[in-house]
């Protein structure tokens, strides 16, 4: 094998892909320390690869909410990203985290059952 074939097999090894885990539940889900607390124990062991990142979970409302985050065009990933640096990462979307951000640019997401994110009192501001 050649020096430069060589390279790009280890170029190709050692390069990894960032993987996003969300849980996406049907029914209303209130996260608590005591609902992370269980998930932590039983679940994020097997979250522990290099390239899987924080686990997020949301209920069908967040999950709307992260569809308008993304059809007002916001990245996925900066949204997961900064859910998970957030103080408020075990948190409901719209009971923190993101919403708590009025500095960051407004947008208006397309589903998300008529809420505008400018960051007004009952919005959420991105």
């Amino acid at each position: 094998m050649s020096s430069r074939h060589r390279s790009r097999l280890i170029d190709t090894l050692t390069r990894w892909i960032p993987i996003w885990p969300v849980i996406v539940t049907a029914g209303d889900l209130l996260q608590s320390e005591l609902l992370w607390d269980y998930v932590e124990q039983n679940v994020e062991d097997r979250l522990k690869q290099r390239q899987v990142q924080a686990l997020t979970l949301v209920d069908l409302d967040d999950f709307e909410l992260l569809v308008g985050f993304v059809e007002g065009g916001l990245s996925l990933v900066d949204v997961l990203r900064r859910k998970s640096e957030s103080p408020f990462r075990k948190l409901d979307l719209n009971q923190g985290g993101l919403t708590t951000q009025p500095h960051q640019r407004a947008v208006t997401p397309g589903r998300s059952g008529g809420r505008c994110l400018r960051g007004g009192p009952g919005t959420h501001g991105l």
